[in-house]
């Protein structure tokens, strides 16, 4: 049984390299429609793994396609991080993605679309036999709203300087944490530039992962999928916006977090419900 598996897992392999070398852009047309088979057959052959290195492609958010060796000359210049790793960045949704790909393309990085069923899994195996071929082909993916964009390719250990001294940090942190639901949001700094967002929300991509891992049946990992989402609300200390937080009263602070925080959720279609209709009816207000 086993040879019959290994004979056919060869002649399918074969079929689809051929198909791919006969006309290619017959093949990238049917890309979407056969990928999920091609991602399952290379986490679970090692043999198909090591011949679909040939035929497997990447698609981008301009709707471009790469050969692995061909994405990998692409971005090795400018997605290469200080640790020797190749970013892979990446999307699931063009939509509520929008902004943070274009910030990507706006810094000269190509984001892939990774909105598969079995890329989850597939992104982790890709990771794991990219390491073990050594430390030249270490590899990492990160989706483009898991980081602020200069976190999300970190070039070297030097960061912005603050706008903020440690004192006015706890300040500002306690003012927001009396606005924000402090079960699902933590506040981090980041030091971007005075004309980036004031606040960003992120979610890590490690714990991203193992949930949308568990929906798909994650094994040891099943836990993750049973705890509830967590963000975290990162503000830049060089944001006007931010600092000037501290030139106002308690009800202008809270009314500006407020404002800024329902905007940031928004961003991410996080804000629902009653706080959606209230943001609503207060901008209208404003009118």
């Amino acid at each position: 049984m086993k040879k019959i598996s290994t004979y056919i897992t060869k002649k399918v392999a074969e079929k689809l390299e051929e198909l791919f070398k006969k006309d290619r852009e017959a093949y990238q047309k049917n890309w979407d429609d056969i990928r999920v088979f091609i991602e399952y057959g290379m986490m679970s052959d090692p043999k198909f793994y090591e011949r679909a290195e040939k035929f497997f492609l990447f698609k981008d958010t301009d709707d471009k396609y790469y050969t692995i060796e061909e994405y990998k000359a692409l971005i090795k210049e400018q997605q290469t991080n200080k640790d020797k790793f190749l970013v892979y960045l990446y999307a699931t949704d063009k939509d509520d993605q929008y902004t943070n790909i274009e910030n990507a393309k706006a810094k000269g990085y190509n984001v892939l679309m990774m909105d598969g069923i079995l890329d989850p899994h597939f992104i982790s195996a890709y990771e794991q036999k990219e390491g073990e071929k050594g430390d030249d082909n270490r590899a990492m993916f990160a989706r483009v709203d898991s980081n602020t964009i200069d976190k999300l390719i970190v070039k070297d250990d030097k960061e912005a300087a603050s706008g903020l001294d440690d004192k006015q940090k706890g300040t500002v942190k306690a003012a927001f944490e009396k606005v924000i639901d402090k079960v699902r949001f933590n506040v981090e700094f980041s030091n971007e530039g005075a004309e980036a967002a004031p606040v960003e929300v992120t979610q890590n991509e490690w714990m991203r992962r193992m949930k949308e891992m568990e929906q798909m049946g994650g094994g040891p990992m099943s836990f993750y999928g049973s705890m509830p989402d967590s963000y975290t609300l990162m503000l830049n200390t060089n944001s006007p916006v931010i600092t000037g937080l501290l030139d106002k009263d308690e009800a202008a602070q809270e009314a500006t977090i407020r404002q800024i925080y329902d905007l940031a959720l928004l961003s991410k279609n996080l804000l629902k419900g009653k706080d959606l209709s209230e943001f609503v009816k207060r901008n209208l207000e404003k009118l």
